[in-house]
This record gives C-alpha cells, sequence and structure tokens, in this order.
C-alpha cells in the first residue's frame, strides 16, 4: 500500500478571502479540512511468507520467506485456521485490534499471485493490506530490506504476484546473495549461512511484528526503522561483503539502501 500523496487543492476550489464574500467553512466549500482526513484503514493485516510448499524444502534458500513466517508462529500466540481450505496453514495471530493473519506457502513460489487471491478470499479478507516476505538474491545473507512499493525484479513469485495485485503492496526482502540461477535459490544455505539466517529471520521476524502493530497506514515510520543500517543488516556475512560496505541513500518509498546494491533480480 502506497502513502497517501500529498493533497493539492486546485486553484478553483481554494476558500475565499475575507474581503470577497467572508469566512466560509471547509464543510460550506465542500472540502473537508486536510488535519481532519483519516487514513483508510484495512479491514485485516495478511502476512505472506514465499516459498515452495513441502517439509524437504524449507532450508532451500528460496523459501527464507517462509522460515521468517513460521518464527512468527513461535513468538507470538498462533492458532491454526482448519477451516480454510485455499488458505492450507493459515494461522490467526493475537495482538491486533484486527484480524493479524499469517499464510505459509500455498503451491509453487512462481504461481504466489493466484495463490495469494485464493486464500485471501477463503479467509474472508479479500480487501486485506498485504505483506510478502520473500529472498532477494541482490542482497547478500545477513541483511533485510523493507519496501512499500516497486518492480518484482524478476523474481517469478513477485512476477505473479504483480500481476494479480498489481506493484503497489509491501514487501519485507530477506537476502541470500549468490549468483542469480534456478540452482542456486533452490539449492540449501551453507552452514556459515545458517549461523547468519538465524539471527537474520529473527531480525525480520521483529520487522515484520513492527508492520503489524504500527500498521500500514503508518508505513513511513516503518520503513525508517527496519531500513535503518543498524537494524536492516546483523552482520556476519553481510558486514564481510564489500559491496555493502557503502554509504546507504534513501530511495522514494522511505526505504534506504546501498549505493552499491543493485535492485533485486531473484528466479
Amino acid at each position: 500500500m502506497a502513502a497517501d500523496p500529498p493533497v493539492v487543492l486546485k486553484e478553483s476550489a481554494k476558500l475565499p478571502s475575507k474581503k470577497t464574500s467572508g469566512k466560509r467553512s471547509c464543510k460550506e466549500e465542500g472540502i473537508e479540512p486536510v488535519a481532519k482526513r483519516a487514513k483508510v484503514q484495512a479491514p485485516a493485516l495478511v502476512v505472506f511468507g514465499l516459498g515452495n510448499v513441502g517439509e524437504e524444502r524449507v532450508r532451500e534458500r528460496h523459501n527464507a520467506g517462509h522460515r521468517v513466517a513460521m518464527a512468527l508462529t513461535q513468538s507470538k500466540a498462533a492458532n491454526r485456521l482448519e477451516k480454510a481450505e485455499a488458505a492450507v496453514g493459515a494461522f490467526s495471530l493475537s495482538g491486533g485490534e484486527r484480524p493479524w493473519l499469517l499464510l505459509p506457502p500455498q503451491g509453487h513460489i512462481n504461481e504466489s499471485g493466484s495463490a495469494l487471491r485464493c486464500a485471501l478470499e477463503a479467509l474472508g479478507q479479500p480487501s486485506a493490506a498485504v505483506l510478502i516476505i520473500v529472498d532477494d538474491v541482490a542482497l547478500p545473507v545477513g541483511t533485510i530490506r523493507l519496501r512499500a512499493q516497486g518492480s518484482s525484479g524478476g523474481h517469478n513469485g513477485l512476477k505473479s504476484i504483480e500481476a494479480q495485485f498489481g506493484a503497489d503492496y509491501h514487501r519485507l526482502k530477506v537476502g541470500i546473495g549468490g549468483e542469480r540461477s534456478k540452482d542456486h535459490v533452490v539449492g540449501e544455505f551453507s552452514p556459515e549461512e545458517e549461523l547468519v539466517l538465524k539471527v537474520v529471520v529473527e531480525r525480520a521476524r521483529e520487522a515484520v511484528e513492527l508492520w503489524l502493530s504500527t500498521g500500514p497506514e503508518e508505513m513511513q515510520k516503518v520503513l525508517a526503522r527496519v531500513n535503518h543500517p543498524d537494524f536492516c543488516r546483523v552482520g556476519g556475512i553481510a558486514e564481510e561483503t564489500p559491496k555493502d560496505k557503502d554509504t546507504t541513500t534513501p530511495e522514494a518509498d522511505g526505504s534506504v539502501v546501498s549505493s552499491s546494491v543493485p535492485e533485486a533480480t531473484g528466479l
């Protein structure tokens, strides 16, 4: 969900001055005061961890998003929802005034868009705000990045979601590093990477919980916190990667990125 654009009043809609017609309220002019305009609140929040279905695939790099999603069930009171056939393995999370729902992978990662749409319908929340957790080869292991919108960057799972919902959805990227190849993304993390990933998963879990508790309506606040270098880099391999040592610059959506790390182009 993109941030609300600034309100710009057209010349014909400006309030009249005292000299011409005296004081007139915004209500009389048909203009709602900016200070009183409430942001539209999503009826529910859904976290979708991307990956491929199957216990044997959990440790693959492509299932990094799945691992973060499952970490949420360990840190918060989670109730499995059995009745939703099109949302297999879905959980309801405690803590919110509105429903917080968690979705693990629903099939093949390349078909995530249609699977997400079916799951939202099955959960009775077609208008929910969604946070996608996804692996990213353009980020080194040990780094996460939150974005409010953007392109798929070549990731087939995100391409599928974009085809169904457009590009204006929130996504949390988990760095897996390495080459842009199928063999790499469906391969498992090395023992060294696994040590770093344990910390990454916990940090990513914190980022998701911040998104849930703060709300996507206040995305700029969440972006500022999660994309701060002290938060989004957990050390280890990320610190040892030369391309990740450059200074950071803010993006248009408020996220912070390294000037030397390219956009995601995962598979």
